[in-house]
This record gives C-alpha cells, structure tokens and sequence, in this order.
C-alpha cells in the first residue's frame, strides 16, 4: 500500500549478491547529490506512494479479433484513462525500440539509437536529476521490490533499457549480465542463449553465445536466484521465494516469422519443441505476472513491475496478422491480471501503457457496402491499390488467419448487440514500424494524471509521480547542441546543455546542471559573475566534456569540471570541488566576499590541479576512488602519488598539513 512520501531517503538497494560498477555509479551519487535530495524531501507531497505496473503493448493496434474466445470489451477497453502518444524522439519522428524504451526509462527524449547512453556516449540524466539511472533503478535504490517479465528474450529494448546502458541494442549478452546485476528481485523471459557461454548447451538445446566464459546461469543461483524454466516449475514455486530467475525459451517464446512460414516448419506462434521432441511448456506474460505479484507485493516500500508482450511487436513486424492478434490478446490477459489485483487488493497500484510505435501499421479492412460480404475463404490472392492516380498498378496483399497465400482463410468478427458482422482481413502499410495510431492508457492510482494528448516523456513522469509523491521531480529543460543560453525557474531544476558552448545559470533554488559536450560557463544560482553571498540553493554542477568555467555561488554545492582543463569556483557556502580528468584550477571562495569550508577532491590519474585557496584549518582536501592518506607524498606545495602530482596548493607548504586536512570520499 502507500507510505508516507517524506519516508523515501535514496540510497543504494540491491537484491542480492555484489555491487556492480554500474551499481556503485549511481549508489555514488549519495554523496555528491545528497544535499540537493535532502533539500528536495521537505516539499510537500501527497501524503500516499504506490507501485506501478507498466505493460508495453507495442503495437497498439486496434483489430478485432476473429475466431478467438474473447469478451465484448477487452481489459484494453475498461482502462480508465487514455491519450493519443506522441512518439518523436530527438533526432526523428518515428520512435525506435530502443530510444523509446530510454524514453519511458528515463522521462527524457532519446536519440533514435540510444540504449541508455547520449549522443556523446555519457549515460542519459534522467528527468530526476540522476546520470545513469532509471526509473526502475531509482525503484531498486528506494529499496522497492522490482521485476522485468518479457515473452521475447529478456534483452529486448523494452525491459532491457530499463536496466543496462550499452552502445547497441544488439549487445544482448551485455544487456542480459547487466539485468542480472541490477539488483532487480524477479527476472522472467527467454534467452536462454545470452546466459549461457560459447559450448554449454542448455535446457532448450541450443548453444550459449556469451564469449566471456560467463555462465549467468549459475553466477544467478549462487547469488539467491531460484530458477525456473516453464510454467509448471513456475507455478510451483518454493514458498518464501524473493528472487526469481525464469528462462522460458532459447530465445523468444513466440516464433518471430510469418504465418507461412511457421506453418512450414511445424510451430504455432508460441511455443518450440525441446530436444526430445515435446513441446515446451512456457508461461504467458499473465502467467508470469500472476506468479510475480504476491512476491512483489510483500514488499511494504512498494514495487515497480516493467512488462511487455514483445511478440505484438515483432509478429507485427512480420505481417503475421494472426500472431499479432494472439500477442495482443495475451497482452490483454496481463492487463487482466494487474486489473484484478488494483481492484483487489492494492488500489495504491497504477497500471500504464504505452507504445514507442506502431509495428507494421496494421489496418482493418472489409469490402462492404461497396461489395460482396467476404467469404471464410478465398482461394484466389487478394490485393489492395495501393494509388488509384499512379501510371503503375501497384497492390498492396491482405493477410487473413494463417497468412496470405490463397487459399485466404478470413478473420470473423464478434458479433455486436445489432448482429454479425462479417468477415475482415489485415492489411500492412509495411514491415517497419510506424509513427501511427499510439494510445497509452492508465488505470488505478493516479491514472488521472495522463493527458488526452500524451509525450512520451509524460509516462516516466506518471510512473515517477506515484513511485515517489507527486512533487518530487524538479522543472526540466535541455538545450541542442549550438550554444545555448539556459536558465532556470524559481524552482529546483535539472539543466542538460548537450554539445556546443553554452552559459547554463540555475537561478536561486536546488539546481542540478550538466553542460555535457563543449566549453561552458555554467553558474549555480542568479547568471552573473559575483559570488552571490548568502543568497542560492544547493546546486550539483557537471562540466561534461571541454575546458569549462563552473562557479558554485551561493549555497553548499558540489562541482565536477570532469573532463577538460576547467575552472571551478565555490563561491559562497562550504562547497565540495572535483577537477576531473585534466589539469584544473580550484578556487574554493570568490575574492568578492564568497567564503564557507571547502573540500578539493584528489583522485590518481585525474590531472594536476592547482588548489588556488586553501586554508589549512578550514579547508579539507578529499581522497576519492580508493585513495588513501598512505599513498601520498609531499613536496613544498605539492601533493604527490608516487611520481605523479595530484596538486600544487598555491601559498601553502605542504608541511603545514596535518591528517585533520585530509577526508575520504566514499
């Protein structure tokens, strides 16, 4: 049920086993973040959170559904809340996959080829604030039960993204080590492949792919996972499971090719044969859901459930009209499922849709009133025009319930309260997908918030909101990559400049700016050049790539100059300062007033900065990434590793140092 907003602190929560470098890159933001989160807590919040369960249906087409058993109105139909979706991304009008999912992860637009990182390879800053991390991993890190449940191998944009961040999409055995090493509570799908190293069969017989010697597998069981690989082991579960692993094909549970095709080789659209011969036994995304809801919901911090039903995307993609439908309808059942349990059980739970594109872009289609009723069967091909006005007769083919060579079995459609009505067939604007009829939808806690006209940078939003209160995220904005002048609102903000040079000023409240590529002048509070005394938020800046000027201003704030030779000022209020890669200068208080304890942060292999102010006493100097006060050596105003000099403290013999100078930097 819900809890009390002010109750959720960030931190690091993981499921099980050790901390990953990806998991300590966001765990770190602890504490070079922690001042701006703790500012943030005290707003005012609903006084309720809930769980969120987020079903991808992609695509959302909209087909009856012949010569299947199904309701008047689909669970699809009774959501409460609906709008129309648009999908661009940044650099296109058609979503993909991949940026979608980012999107959806992120609540930020994605280029079309992202799978968690930007156009300049850094990870994507999420519309929280957060570098590198998502909605489902903030979830893990609140310390929230978590699952990913995919009918295709678990890898797939749509929970994969949600999880990993990696230069390609087609990188499936990285994006499946990194799922597993999330954190996350319940992992169930296919791709068994991805587990499993280069000579090591598995259980659907085929061979692993993995090229690192690693067997997920196994590193899952000895990390707590139990493992199940079809739906009777699912459903019979050990009682007082909190982790589980479900591998349910090779690959996909579906079978990812046309319908005349499928039946050439002997398979439905879901289901394979194991090596002996029998059919395999899996699970519908329903039934997965159905199995992970009363571990989840266990969990009195709440949880946050990411699905999809990828075979409504790729049977799309294959014009296979009758797997299409069938992957809809299984979608339905799964919507079913959270429906009963909002209903139920919790109504703290929101359930929400959404689709980065249409797959195929499928239509209805009947001759009638224009001619003769369709038949259940045509035994001779059956083609649309494609344009009437063209010199050439080009024809589109139709698709019925086992493909379209003739002869052409139709689809019927369910009956209304007026009668029949008739026979249809599918027609495909084509394999790719499409920018096309997208509809997300919402039911339970909060559904409400979803507008009739949605981005789809809103569903993070709405999914953010009732994770975590409704006011719990700060304003946004980005830049392009030109120079770019931003500021910010009388609110908390989060400030990406991307590429080109740009002045980025945070105006006076909790700020969290990233200049990204180029050389930038970014400033904390009000954009002007003085040290703000006594006036501005707490403010965490990054300099990105390039040789940045980033002054703090008023308020306690942490500064990265990150890579490039930078400039970084503290300005008023006790400031925390890290150079980064290069050699920067550090100026801890402005010569016009700005004063306040400051920490310079020293790291091996970063540069030699210049510390331009230190105050023995006041100032501390910080020991970051394992280093410690052993390591060091000292020479006049140098600071030394070995033969490589971290500082030169300016007007400060080292001598004078003692170990009340120095701090760890966890």
């Amino acid at each position: 049920g819900g809890h009390r907003a002010d109750e959720h602190v960030p931190g690091l929560g993981v499921g099980a086993g050790h901390l990953t470098e990806r998991q300590q890159r966001v765990g770190r933001q602890s504490w070079d973040a922690q001042r701006s989160r703790d500012a943030r807590q005290r707003i005012t919040r609903r006084p309720a959170r809930g769980h969120v369960v987020r079903l991808v249906l992609a695509p959302e087409g909209q087909l009856a559904h012949g010569r299947l058993p199904v309701p008047i109105r689909l669970n699809y139909d009774q959501m409460s809340d609906s709008g129309v979706y648009l999908g661009h991304m940044r650099d296109r009008i058609v979503g993909t996959s991949n940026a979608g999912a980012v999107t959806h992860a992120t609540g930020v637009k994605a280029q079309s080829a992202s799978f968690g990182l930007d156009e300049f390879g850094d990870p994507v800053v999420s519309r929280s604030g957060q570098r590198g991390a998502t909605i489902l991993e903030e979830a893990i890190s609140a310390g929230k039960s978590t699952a990913v449940i995919n009918s295709g191998f678990i890898a797939e944009p749509g929970t994969g993204a949600f999880l990993a961040e990696v230069e390609s999409r087609r990188d499936v055995t990285a994006i499946t080590a990194q799922i597993l090493e999330s954190g996350v509570d319940i992992i169930l799908g296919g791709g068994e492949i991805h587990y499993l190293p280069v000579g090591t069969v598995g259980r659907f017989g085929q061979e692993g792919i993995r090229e690192d010697g690693r067997n997920l597998l196994e590193e899952a069981e000895a990390d707590g996972f139990t493992i199940v690989y079809d739906l009777e082991e699912l459903q019979n579960i050990p009682e007082g499971t909190t982790q589980l692993l479900g591998v349910f094909a090779a690959e996909d549970t579906y079978n990812d090719n046309p319908e005349e095709q499928n039946q050439s080789l002997g398979l439905d659209n879901y289901g394979q044969l194991l090596p002996d011969g029998t059919p395999t036994n899996q699970p519908t995304v329903a039934q997965m859901l159905e199995a992970a809801l009363p571990i989840l919901s266990a969990d009195p911090d709440g949880f946050m459930v990411v699905m999809e039903e990828e075979g409504s995307d790729n049977l799309g993609n294959d014009n296979n009209a009758r797997g299409a439908l069938e992957a809809i309808l299984r979608a339905d059942d799964a919507l079913g499922v959270a429906m009963d349990f909002i209903r139920e059980q919790d109504p703290n739970t929101l359930l929400i849709t959404a689709a980065d594109s249409e797959a195929g872009g499928v239509q209805v289609w009947q001759p009638t009133p224009f001619g003769p009723a369709l038949p259940e069967t045509i035994d001779q091909p059956v083609t649309l025009p494609v344009n009437p006005t063209d010199t050439e007769t080009f024809q589109n083919p139709v698709d019925g319930a086992e493909g379209r060579v003739p002869p052409l079995t139709t689809f019927a459609a369910q009956p209304s309260l007026d009668g029949e009505m008739g026979n249809f067939v599918a027609a495909w604007a084509g394999t790719p997908d499409f920018a096309g009829s997208v509809v997300a939808k919402t039911y339970g806690m909060n559904a409400d918030l979803l507008n009739s006209t949605v981005d789809n940078t809103d569903i993070y939003q709405i999914m953010y909101q009732t994770l975590f209160g409704l006011d719990s995220l700060p304003d946004y904005q980005d830049g392009t990559n030109e120079g770019d002048v931003l500021v910010g609102a009388e609110a908390d903000d989060v400030i990406v400049a991307f590429g080109g040079d740009d002045t980025v000023a945070g105006d006076l409240q909790n700020d969290v700016i990233y200049g990204s590529d180029g050389d930038d002048v970014l400033r904390g509070d009000l954009n002007s050049r003085n040290s703000q005394v006594g006036i501005g938020g707490d403010d965490i800046i990054y300099g990105g790539r390039g040789s940045d000027r980033i002054g703090g201003k008023g308020g306690n704030d942490v500064l990265f100059g990150e890579d490039g030779n930078d400039q970084l000022w503290g300005d008023d209020g006790d400031d925390i300062l890290r150079g980064g890669l290069g050699n920067d200068a550090l100026t801890g208080d402005d010569a016009s007033g700005g004063q306040g304890s400051d920490t310079f942060v020293l790291a091996v292999g970063e540069g030699t900065d210049t510390i331009v102010d230190f105050q023995v006493g006041v100032d501390v100097i910080g020991l970051a990434d394992g280093l410690t006060l052993g390591d060091l050596s000292f020479s006049g105003n140098s600071i030394f590793v070995s033969d490589e000099a971290l500082a030169v403290l300016e007007g400060v013999n080292t001598s004078t140092l003692g170990a009340e100078s120095f701090v760890t930097i966890g």
